[in-house]
């Protein structure tokens, strides 16, 4: 995208009118989240810019699948450079979905309980055009018992776990030790000629150090059957997806990208309206996360304060704080650096969760994660011999 005038007044989407944001920020969220209501371009824009902030937050396809099938008049070479992304996004799109129905297909076949989850299965339950919700692992969920018959299904299609994880195992023999402390192993393409995308076991939701969260045989209780390319697909129930989502965008993430968001705001778009909302609270209350649900709640609130049904919010025992949660700035100006992404998300729990049981049990889980040397030690000595 070409040069332009830089972003330094400030431009009201018109969806978020108490909100204010740079010029760029605003119209990607307003383009992004609410493409039918009619803006000009706004007069200064910086495309350098606007190209840094898609790229920060997953955005690009959506922005442009929306942009380009408005009454927005855009100059010819970024008319042209976002035709081209939303070309190539969709042509990764199918490769990426076809290697994902043909990995579970294969572990149907040989037994192995599985679903999609996060971004392959969330583009085509509630985005409009699948191929605009960007992802790049193929994350799936096991039950805890089937790790090592999955493992087999994933290499027989051409997969190998990935350098660190493999080091653990092969040369700590910490297989069990992840197994109890991990939530996934990853695998990558053995032949890198077929540029295969990652895939991700999971056997858990998040890091066993931040509680106890659903495990396979809860999440598919009820489950629903959900429609991905011509295949049918069982996955959990909606309570359980949005849960899921906030727990991975929320906990984990914590909101650091626009693409969480939108993910947020379709899904209750489409969903918020007929679910149940006490179970929803009863399970996140559970977990000791009602307040990080809530709170995400409010977020999704800011941005279309028609999605969350007022039911949704009606929990006489907790009464949120107003925008506690603030991505923007991070949004806008990207994540400070720090040493490790778990100190991040430890704090962030310490912060965010319900109650004070919970948080001490969060510390002491760690302490035991730290005491186990052996693991650490091979994750230094990986470092080492990666680093020379």
């Amino acid at each position: 995208m070409g040069d332009g005038v830089s972003g330094q007044e400030t431009f009201t989407p018109s969806a978020v009118s108490e909100n204010k944001y740079s010029v760029e920020l605003g119209f990607i969220l307003d383009i992004c989240l609410h493409p039918d209501v009619p803006r000009p371009l706004p007069e200064k824009i910086d495309w350098n810019r606007v190209r840094v902030l898609l790229g920060n937050h997953a955005v690009k396809p959506l922005f442009a699948h929306n942009i380009l099938a408005g009454a927005v008049v855009l100059p010819d070479p970024i008319s042209d450079e976002l035709k081209t992304a939303l070309r190539e996004s969709t042509i990764q799109h199918l490769y990426q979905s076809a290697q994902l129905m043909s990995l579970y297909k294969y572990m149907a076949e040989n037994g192995i309980p599985a679903f999609p989850t996060k971004g392959p299965l969330w583009s085509y339950l509630f985005y409009p055009v699948p191929a605009t919700r960007t992802y790049s692992d193929l994350d799936f969920i096991i039950p805890l018992n089937k790790i090592t018959d999955a493992v087999a299904s994933v290499a027989a299609n051409g997969y190998e776990i990935e350098p660190y994880r493999n080091y653990l195992i092969e040369k700590g023999n910490l297989l069990d030790t992840l197994i109890a402390e991990d939530t996934q192993l990853m695998f990558c393409g053995r032949d890198a000629r077929r540029k295969l995308p990652p895939v991700e076991i999971h056997w858990r939701v998040i890091y066993q150090r931040f509680g106890d969260f659903f495990l396979w045989e809860e999440l598919m209780q009820n489950a629903g059957t959900y429609q991905i390319n011509q295949l049918q697909v069982k996955a959990p129930r909606p309570e359980y997806q949005l849960l899921l989502l906030v727990i991975h965008h929320g906990l984990i993430e914590q909101w650091s990208k626009i693409k969480f968001v939108v993910d947020l705001v379709f899904f209750l778009r489409k969903e918020g309206a007929t679910l149940d909302w006490d179970f929803i609270r009863a399970k996140a209350s559970e977990k000791a996360i009602l307040k990080i649900v809530t709170d995400s709640l409010e977020l999704a609130r800011r941005f279309d304060p028609s999605v969350v049904p007022p039911k949704a919010l009606s929990n006489p025992a907790y009464s949120p704080k107003r925008d506690v949660l603030q991505p923007e700035p991070v949004w806008e100006k990207g994540r400070k650096e720090v040493s490790t992404q778990s100190l991040r998300i430890l704090l962030f729990n310490i912060r965010h969760r319900d109650t004070f049981v919970a948080k001490i049990s969060i510390l002491a889980r760690h302490v035991r994660f730290l005491s186990r040397i052996k693991l650490h030690l091979y994750k230094l000595l990986f470092s080492k011999q990666n680093s020379a």
